[in-house]
């Protein structure tokens, strides 16, 4: 599971999310599974991990794009 929150997140990065965001993310649902008593706990909240980095996604993809001046 951890392995995949890990791909998640640097899926999400390729897709346009910010390090700090998809990492940050990534360990915060880390530290909630390693909370988790129960295998089928861990399991149920599986498909909750892979919205939350799709929504994050969602939010950069509808987020207008920012450059840097170099003035």
């Amino acid at each position: 599971m951890i392995g995949s929150i890990v791909f998640l997140a640097r899926a999400a990065i390729q897709a346009g999310v910010s390090a700090d965001r998809a990492f940050s993310l990534s360990n915060a649902l880390t530290q909630q599974i390693e909370d988790m008593r129960f295998q089928n706990a861990v399991l149920a909240y599986e498909e909750n991990i892979l919205l939350q980095y799709v929504e994050l996604v969602r939010q950069r993809l509808r987020s207008p794009i920012r450059f840097l001046s170099c003035a």
